[in-house]
């Protein structure tokens, strides 16, 4: 085959966080896009392979992730799906179960918002002067349900 009859379809999918507006959105999903398409990542978290069939990349701001297949309403328990970062976490007990806490309660909140979406500050339970932030999201394709299942299994994996 010359290439001329091939049939060759991509699946795209970019979302930002719930609390961008729409300028900052298209930034976070143009520099997304640049960092795939230069397979740098620019200093960003690039999760899963990233080459000529299929990429992934997360920034703070939004995600970005294309493919061969599709991946829509599809919900499962990989660990690709989620980034999981401890740099500098806190080793005082109550800070674990504040934090804890408070996934818990921003996980249910996303599970049954509109937009599945929650951000939540708190103030430290070792220090009043310091606020914890907790967010949670799920993509947009996915049911309430499907989004609670997968904020469960993330949850249990920290």
């Amino acid at each position: 085959d010359d290439g001329q009859n091939s049939h060759s379809t991509v699946y795209g999918f970019a979302q930002c966080r719930g609390d961008l507006n729409s300028s900052d959105c298209k930034q976070c999903v143009a520099t997304a896009k640049a960092a795939v398409i230069s397979g740098t990542g620019n200093g960003t978290s690039i999760v899963g392979e990233c080459n000529k069939t299929s990429a992934s990349i997360i920034l703070d701001a939004c995600l970005l992730r294309y493919d061969n297949h599709s991946f829509s309403n599809n919900f499962n328990e990989s660990a690709e799906n989620f980034l999981l970062c401890n740099g500098g976490v806190n080793s005082q007990p109550e800070f674990a179960i504040t934090i804890r806490a408070m996934l818990q309660n921003v996980l249910y909140k996303a599970a049954k918002s509109p937009n599945l979406f929650s951000a939540e500050p708190e103030v430290a339970p070792f220090n009043s002067t310091v606020l914890i932030y907790s967010l949670a999201q799920c993509w947009d394709a996915l049911s309430k349900e499907d989004c609670e299942a997968c904020l469960k299994f993330a949850l249990s994996e920290i």
